[in-house]
């Protein structure tokens, strides 16, 4: 939002390392940022943070560079009001909507990154688990046990599922420009 509000050095600041980011493929980044640290959790955690924030930026600060420029924020910055309150009572309820979906998105993103990143080998490591080197431990035994795979398959499907629909009727609950 700060990057949307102010424009210049601030979304430069804000936003030119949120395009670098987004400049890599997230699967290739994340395996970047696995294998330069020890394959564990923490690297795993930290890939899916670096990964994720940068579609979040790239749709909340177009939302509100749109907001801004609306007559009642105008008007509110005519009046005198600051930046906190114009960012907190005028833009942030206008793009709830965008930041939900977008946020529901990126859970959505982020778990299929650590499944990704589990599966080929550098991220939990045993005895700690996780969907995506359940998948990987139970790959030999499809022929004779698909249960093995199928079901820590289903389960990120479903959550993902869930997820992305929450995130649906969440942002219909917040439509744009209702202040």
């Amino acid at each position: 939002m700060l990057a949307g509000y102010f424009r210049g050095l601030v979304q430069e600041v804000i936003g030119r390392p949120a395009d670098a980011l987004l400049s890599f493929p997230a699967v290739v980044f994340a395996t970047l940022i696995s294998t330069l640290f020890r394959p564990d959790a923490a690297s795993a955690i930290a890939a899916v943070v670096l990964v994720t924030p940068p579609a979040v930026i790239r749709t909340v600060r177009p939302e509100t560079l749109v907001i801004s420029h609306r007559d009642y924020v105008v008007r509110a910055r005519i009046a005198g009001a600051g930046p906190i309150y114009a960012l907190s009572m005028h833009i942030a309820p206008n793009i709830s909507g965008a930041v939900i979906a977008q946020t529901a998105y990126s859970i959505s993103f982020g778990m299929m990154i650590e499944s990704g990143i589990a599966f080929l080998g550098l991220g939990v490591q045993p005895p700690g688990a996780s969907l995506g080197s359940l998948l990987f431990e139970g790959r030999p035994y499809l022929p004779l046990a698909p249960w093995l795979v199928l079901t820590p398959g289903a389960v990120p499907a479903l959550t993902l599922l869930s997820i992305n629909l929450i995130g649906d009727g969440l942002k219909d609950r917040f439509p744009r420009g209702w202040t």
